[in-house]
């Protein structure tokens, strides 16, 4: 069973329709996508190493990946392949990086019918691809900034019932370092607040404002210096 959005409307409103499941069928042969490895975006910067204390991002994830459905993961930021190799050969992978090769390591790495585009991570780069395909899965392992990439991903895919995403943040270290966030200037004594709250006060919010009427039913944070790691499970209503 799938739930597909409905792409005419915003990303709190909903449909359900039921569509056999395909994410365990080979490639799709219209997956050829022009690579868009020359778009350079904050949140898809290549900075060469990607990971700090990889262990800790993959105990994240496998707390709450017990929770997941069956269906297929969907990897933007996939760099190397690390995080993929390590959790998701099991389920159909779609991946994306501005680095075409970085994609191409990632690909090498991985089962033969996981798919890996040079793509601006910010879009949504399967929108031919992934046709009929059930995300059970998606991980945002951004170099800076997820949200342009996970709110893309939900007007865009077909998820299952629930669906578990993991984050990488680090963009709320603008309101430290200039004070500057959400649109406005604020106090010191303000930055501290947003900052050392940033998890539950704004970024679970923001989850749940961009899926509604879907909820968030598990949470799930740890904080590296300027960078924030969460995990969250959302649910059809």
């Amino acid at each position: 069973m799938r739930t597909i959005r409905n792409r005419s409307t915003s990303a709190g409103s909903a449909r359900s329709t039921t569509q056999p499941n395909t994410a365990g069928s080979a490639r799709p042969d219209a997956v050829p996508i022009a690579p868009l490895a020359t778009i350079r975006s904050v949140a898809g910067e290549r900075t060469g190493k990607q990971h700090v204390e990889e262990h800790r991002k993959i105990a994240l994830r496998k707390r709450l990946l017990i929770h997941a459905q069956a269906g297929a993961v969907y990897v933007p930021f996939i760099g190397d392949g690390d995080i993929a190799v390590e959790l998701y050969t099991k389920r159909r992978i779609f991946g994306a990086d501005l680095d075409p090769e970085r994609c191409a390591t990632a690909a090498s790495r991985l089962p033969l019918n996981a798919t890996v585009v040079a793509a601006d991570c910010n879009a949504w780069p399967f929108k031919r691809g992934a046709a009929g395909v059930d995300f059970a899965v998606a991980d945002f392992d951004a170099y800076n900034n997820p949200w342009p990439s996970f709110e893309s991903f939900w007007n865009g895919a077909g998820v299952t019932d629930r669906l578990v995403c993991f984050f990488t943040d680090g963009s709320v270290n603008q309101v430290s370092r200039s004070g500057n966030y959400m649109g406005r200037h604020w106090e010191k004594a303000d930055r501290r607040r947003i900052f050392n709250f940033y998890a539950l006060q704004h970024a679970k919010p923001r989850i749940a404002k961009t899926v509604s009427p879907w909820r968030v039913t598990m949470f799930q944070f740890y904080r590296r210096r300027g960078m924030y790691y969460f995990g969250a499970v959302i649910e059809a209503p």
